[in-house]
């Protein structure tokens, strides 16, 4: 994971607060080919089993009923027992809707993992190959045909949810997909960071701006503090006296391992700052330190900042720890996927609070062929899905989608912030951070967050109404045809 950008390493959200009612959550495992898109051959063959749960909560004991809205919620990069019955804006729908939730495990995550492990999956070329944006749009396009089809729910609208990463997933998969899925909300989806449109430098500038604005004294401490690092380190015995500073958990080996965790702690503050005042929280205590105890101050804020009060785990992204929710496997199928696909154009200039440090293709490349021996694709996602036209092919050839975005999260300068027409929309929150809308919703909820999530439940309203109506039409138009058709037979 070293090889990384800390910054992508991020693109995860913890929303699973269990609102539904276990008992009416069922598990429905369902055989998916490998590769969906290969025909002939012994390799057509391979199948896994993916988990598919089924949230019954809010069918009132009528979980078949042809018209019902269906909302599928599309899992990402983690085991999707975090999402399922999470209470956000998908339980508010599927409250406010009488709908059948299905949460879909993506490939490679979880338990849906082929060949019964990550470590065996991962070592088969043609395997690993199969773990795919696309292939998990397929996916999910098999499970929503076949669970209407076993269900009877030919004429049931269907809604796809997803946040971050799955959130892109759920953009791509209305837009890929139309005669699958009705309308999508794509929160904090950014679907603009690919190849040739990717704004290079803009996640480290939001997180400054972030910073910047909340406390600007607080802002200038951090920015300054990475030459102190240096200069401690630079010394006989100075990763000893960094660890002592920072009380870490561990022996640090390098300055650069400290540097990238502090990065990684500012950048997860500035994430999810929209409800927890998680910049704030650090800043009042990095603020107050005395220019000859800046580290000392710095280390203070980020103990008093972490669950772990005796010392800061410097183990970037371990499983378990509050900046992640991916466990072992989940993160060495991420890893894959960054360095096949989903490669992040994301830098830090000298204008930002962080150190300089620009993105280089070359670089990354080299090393995901020295982990691999293949070369990211990295210009596969601005062909697949759309690069530099994304937008006005947006225009012109997608329908009903929403992408939601809180403008304190870094990941919001990648994508949608303006409606592209008149079906397309994007709702944007000031003072909102990442997948907020997917939270459950709480008594202090501010005014600007209720709205947000009404908004979006109006116009998720207005598409299954649409549906039906289209459903409806359809309908009639069969039985016209059919009792015209009996006519001319007499």
């Amino acid at each position: 994971m070293g090889k990384l950008s800390i910054l992508i390493t991020t693109l995860i959200i913890l929303v699973g607060f269990g609102v539904s009612d276990e008992q009416n959550v069922r598990l429905y495992p369902i055989q998916q080919p490998l590769d969906h898109f290969v025909f002939g051959g012994q390799s057509s063959n391979a199948t896994f089993s993916q988990r598919v749960f089924v949230d019954y909560t809010f069918r009132d004991g009528h979980p078949n009923e042809d018209g019902m809205p269906v909302l599928v919620y599309l899992g990402g990069e983690a085991d999707v027992r975090y999402w399922v019955g999470g209470g956000g804006i998908v339980t508010l729908a599927a409250s406010r809707f009488r709908a059948l939730v299905i949460y879909i495990e993506h490939r490679f995550y979880g338990q849906s993992v082929p060949l019964g492990s990550i470590d065996a999956a991962m070592m088969d070329p043609y395997v690993r190959g199969c773990l795919t944006s696309h292939q998990a749009l397929a996916d999910a396009a098999s499970v929503i045909r076949r669970l209407k089809s076993d269900w009877s729910l030919q004429h049931s609208p269907v809604i796809a949810f997803g946040a971050s990463y799955s959130g892109m997933l759920a953009a791509w998969f209305r837009i890929k997909y139309p005669h699958v899925v009705d309308g999508a909300l794509a929160s904090s989806a950014p679907v603009l960071d690919s190849e040739d449109i990717a704004p290079e430098n803009e996640y480290c500038t939001i997180v400054s701006r972030d910073f910047k604005n909340i406390n600007k004294k607080c802002h200038d401490t951090i920015a300054g503090s990475w030459k102190l690092i240096d200069e401690v380190a630079a010394q006989p015995d100075g990763l000893d006296q960094l660890s002592h500073i920072f009380s870490l958990c561990g022996p640090l080996f390098t300055a650069t391992e400290l540097k990238k965790y502090l990065a990684q702690v500012y950048n997860y503050a500035a994430q999810y700052n929209g409800r927890f005042g998680q910049i704030p929280q650090l800043c009042s205590i990095i603020s107050e330190a005395s220019e000859y105890n800046i580290l000392k101050g710095i280390g203070d804020a980020i103990l008093h900042y972490s669950e772990d009060e005796s010392c800061n785990n410097i183990t970037l992204m371990s499983s378990g720890s509050r900046y992640s929710i991916l466990d072992r496997a989940s993160m060495i199928a991420w890893d894959w996927q960054v360095c096949s696909e989903l490669v992040p154009h994301q830098g830090c200039s000298e204008s930002t609070m962080f150190e300089r440090h620009p993105f280089n293709l070359s670089t990354f490349s080299e090393d995901c062929f020295d982990q691999y021996g293949e070369y990211p694709h990295s210009d596969w996602i601005s062909t697949y899905y759309g690069g530099q036209n994304l937008k006005s092919s947006l225009k012109t050839s997608a329908s009903n989608i929403i992408f939601s975005n809180g403008l304190l999260d870094p990941f919001s300068g990648a994508s949608i912030l303006e409606d592209v027409s008149k079906t397309v929309v994007a709702i944007t929150t000031k003072q909102g951070s990442h997948c907020l809308d997917m939270n459950p919703p709480q008594d202090n909820d501010p005014k600007w967050l209720k709205h947000q999530r009404e908004k979006e439940l109006r116009i998720i309203g207005h598409w299954i109404e649409t549906a039906n109506s289209s459903s409806n039409q359809m309908s009639s138009l069969g039985v016209w045809l059919l009792l015209v058709s009996l006519y001319f037979i007499v």
